[in-house]
């Protein structure tokens, strides 16, 4: 119980860990490439997530269905992030096949398996898994080319946060779901998950702060 506590206080208290990265990108908005600036819009997005999350939950009505709307969301908009990083290595076409078999699937989830009210973890884990992949693959390329390209050096920095998060949520995910059953563990995980959540915040933020310094292309805006 002491634990569950504490884990209330944390979701209730701290600052929404989107909120840095959205005050940030409010600085170099107008710096950034067209698809970094999609991506702010799914900051933003997130954010308005975080507030209708908490109203809901501080007048005791269930919020889950918000969880299956923002996978949906998070990985659409992600996946078109990476899109235009990996876009020698993925074809845009098939990038798009992959966020349309996605979101299929996860609706199916949410209306036939893990409905509304519940908790969505099989389309969080594969959502986490694809975009685990993803970063991986960017990391690959990126590890070879930062040095002689430091306008890529915010991406880079946004990619680190989410292969750091996307692997350790993928695992925190499957221990909750199929190991873990006793309440204070799962609660110990949700824990470590939204400590990691922070980082990944704010490497985004690093990321988005380093184009100052190294401003982003701005050709690439497909």
């Amino acid at each position: 119980m002491e634990d569950y506590n504490l884990l209330y206080r944390i979701l209730t208290y701290c600052p929404p860990p989107v909120l840095f990265p959205v005050v940030v990108s409010f600085f170099v908005y107008n710096k950034l490439p067209f698809y970094f600036r999609v991506f702010c819009l799914f900051l933003y997005i997130s954010l308005g997530f975080e507030f209708v999350g908490y109203y809901l939950a501080s007048n005791g009505i269930n919020n889950l269905f918000l969880m299956h709307a923002f996978v949906l969301l998070e990985f659409s908009f992600v996946s078109y992030f990476y899109s235009n990083l990996l876009e020698s290595y993925i074809h845009k076409r098939t990038m798009l096949i992959i966020i349309l078999v996605f979101n299929l699937f996860s609706l199916i989830n949410s209306i036939f398996i893990q409905k509304y009210v519940d908790l969505n973890t099989y389309a969080r884990i594969v959502e986490m898994l694809i975009l685990f992949i993803f970063s991986l693959m960017y990391a690959y390329k990126s590890f070879r080319s930062l040095v002689s390209d430091r306008s890529e050096e915010s991406v880079f920095w946004v990619n680190m946060g989410y292969l750091i998060y996307t692997m350790t949520a993928t695992v925190i995910l499957i221990l909750g779901d199929y190991v873990i059953k006793n309440s204070q563990e799962r609660i110990d995980t949700w824990l470590i998950n939204f400590i990691f959540l922070f980082v990944l915040n704010i490497f985004v933020s690093i990321g988005l702060l380093r184009v100052l310094k190294f401003p982003m292309i701005n050709e690439r805006v497909n």
